[in-house]
């Protein structure tokens, strides 16, 4: 019996090893690290001269002196168009360059139950996740329903490639298929192609830090999920290529309280993380970060190993970062959080709109 239990245990410890290494292997790529915890940190108010090409603020457009948004979740800025999802009215709306109303994508409870990501095409074509019906939307780029697939896994994030494939980052809840993959490939039906990334164990489902996204630049898609570090860079062909860790030394969180968040809060008190989107090159990065359960923008000098975190006690029209396509950064600014002096250092036409009670886009070309 004792001899049976030594080759039982034997032969499992080598499955598990096989099964250690396969995933080790699946993940061989170049990753580099950036030790954030050996940074000189700086607060700041606006991005360095050197990297700004143009700026211009952008005043969406009211009817009747209402907002045809109320809480503004996610903005793509595509083909001179800004789609904004709204997540208190569960609606997307379009405004064209100039912050003209165009109109609405779809209808709430009768196309959709509710938008938990989007994407839009180089033709307009527009991709739309119900998370609660499990659906997948397309429409033209008239706003016209064409297609409804029905999800056979639950997506949290969508990003089309320019081959007409998609990559789809998966809820961790998710129990249908491809339960517990992260990241996937499909084809334009759906059908997977390749898994990228798989969930750990160390995930809280009942958390939600902050929602996330992917981010398309002129070559590569980027993608991080909070609770966890880690840059993840694809090809525009949808191929996982290299990695960025983002390493906050002591503020980093440990694997032991990634789960039952709630009970360890306090603790989150002395630690940062990724949020939202982060870009990330050979020169610098910039993106969200929960820093102390505070959510802040970060600009990052690799170079010069410096970080510019954005000053809370101060208005910043880089709070609510929304969207980045390799070369235009976009934010938006509601009166809310403009004090009056941030107010006064806005364009008049900027300013009037929002002491009127609407949302203005900052849109920040880089060099």
């Amino acid at each position: 019996m004792k001899k049976s239990f030594l080759l039982l245990f034997i032969t499992i410890l080598f499955l598990a090893s096989c099964v250690q290494k396969s995933k080790e292997q699946k993940l061989n790529i170049p990753t580099t690290e950036i030790n954030i915890s050996a940074f000189k940190e700086t607060v700041f108010e606006h991005l360095p001269e050197n990297i700004v090409a143009n700026k211009r603020y952008v005043n969406l457009e009211m009817k009747g002196g209402d907002n045809y948004i109320g809480l503004i979740d996610k903005i793509l800025f595509k083909n001179n168009i800004f789609y904004v999802l709204d997540v208190r009215m569960k609606s997307l709306v379009a405004f064209d360059g100039a912050g003209n109303y165009i109109g609405k994508i779809g209808k709430l409870n009768q196309d959709y139950l509710n938008i938990a990501d989007f994407d839009v095409d180089e033709n307009g074509t527009i991709y739309i996740v119900d998370g609660k019906a499990d659906n997948f939307l397309i429409y033209s780029r008239e706003f016209s329903l064409v297609r409804t697939i029905k999800s056979p896994f639950e997506i949290d994030v969508v990003q089309r490639l320019p081959n007409g494939e998609f990559l789809l980052g998966l809820s961790s809840w998710n129990k249908k298929n491809n339960a517990n993959d992260k990241i996937i490939r499909v084809d334009k039906n759906l059908a997977v192609l390749e898994k990228s990334l798989t969930y750990d164990q160390f995930i809280d489902d009942n958390f939600w830090i902050s929602r996330y996204r992917f981010i398309k630049s002129n070559d590569s898609v980027f993608y991080n999920r909070p609770i966890d570090n880690e840059v993840f860079v694809f090809s525009l062909d949808g191929r996982l290529r290299k990695a960025y860790y983002f390493n906050f030394g002591l503020m980093n969180v440990p694997d032991a309280d990634k789960t039952e968040i709630d009970s360890k809060i306090s603790k989150y008190n002395k630690y940062r993380m990724l949020t939202n989107f982060t870009f990330v090159n050979g020169k610098y990065g910039f993106g969200k970060i929960w820093d102390k359960r505070k959510f802040k923008f970060f600009f990052l000098d690799i170079v010069q190993k410096r970080i510019y975190l954005e000053d809370l006690s101060t208005s910043n029209e880089l709070t609510n970062l929304a969207d980045f396509d390799g070369k235009h950064l976009v934010s938006y600014i509601s009166a809310a959080q403009f004090d009056d002096k941030g107010l006064s250092k806005l364009p008049i036409q900027a300013r009037e709109h929002l002491t009127s009670g609407g949302f203005v886009i900052c849109d920040i070309e880089l060099e």
